[in-house]
């Protein structure tokens, strides 16, 4: 369950590359950018506000496949 922060709120990130029509086989392998909160990049589709903030932070890499 990684989760997306808009200004309205959360949404799963599962549900909100389904809503974007992002092909399933492109899910699989669309790379992430996270930090110890989750969630800050998504293949350049989606960075969240605090991705500014935390670029002086260290930050993890992920990519997970047939997960979401």
């Amino acid at each position: 369950g990684a989760r997306l922060t808009f200004s309205y709120g959360t949404k799963p990130l599962k549900k909100w590359l389904i809503e974007k029509k992002i092909p399933r086989d492109l899910r699989d392998g669309l790379p992430i950018l996270c930090g110890p909160e989750g969630p800050l990049a998504v293949g350049g589709l989606w960075s969240a506000p605090a991705a500014e903030e935390a670029s002086e932070k260290w930050l993890y890499f992920f990519c997970w496949r047939n997960e979401i």
